[in-house]
């Protein structure tokens, strides 16, 4: 949660820093410049999804070594892995580099979901969803922000949720880029 300056670092659950009461957002819900997937425990807060793959396909890049901090998997560490990504890695054509300079919906603040964020997306509004693939983002292969070592990353299948990992030169992964609210 934003803070909301020194005497109050936090706003009260379900209420902005203005004490206005947050709206309680459900999974499936079309705000925020995309679909929601994940609702954090006080309804206020959480992920969504751009109504649209990037256009084209791209490798992981940043091939020639670690990439240092891109190794969150919780959910919540996307923004930061990909920001770990674009200030520790020069490849402007890479799948973090393009979700952080993605302007969709409105929106210019999204980034590439970390691991566990691209298995809340299937789960929640994908093919696993409560009520079936209400996203249509498809069966195709996307890539995470989460780096597992030098030589690779890891990857969802929209067809069916299963997650590996894939050499982060392989360039036809799909990007599906997420922001919070």
């Amino acid at each position: 949660m934003i803070g909301c300056g020194c005497d109050t670092p936090e706003a009260e659950d379900g209420y902005d820093c203005d004490g206005n009461e947050l709206p309680e957002y459900q999974i499936g819900d079309l705000v925020e410049g995309g679909i929601v997937y994940y609702v954090d425990e006080t309804g206020g807060h959480g992920l969504v999804a751009a109504l649209e793959d990037l256009p084209g396909v791209y490798a992981w890049g940043c091939t020639d070594g670690m990439v240092s901090g891109a190794d969150g998997t919780a959910i919540g560490t996307g923004l930061q892995n990909t920001l770990d990504i674009v200030n520790g890695c020069s490849d402007t054509n890479s799948a973090g580099y393009n979700a952080f300079n993605a302007s969709m919906g409105g929106y210019e603040d999204w980034c590439l979901p970390s691991k566990d964020e691209l298995i809340a997306m299937y789960n929640g509004i994908g093919n696993a969803g409560p009520y079936g693939d209400i996203s249509n983002f498809g069966n195709g292969w996307y890539w995470s922000s989460t780096e597992l070592d030098d030589g690779y990353a890891y990857t969802t299948f929209f067809a069916n949720g299963y997650t590996t990992d894939e050499v982060k030169s392989y360039p036809h992964m799909r990007i599906l880029v997420v922001r919070s609210f």
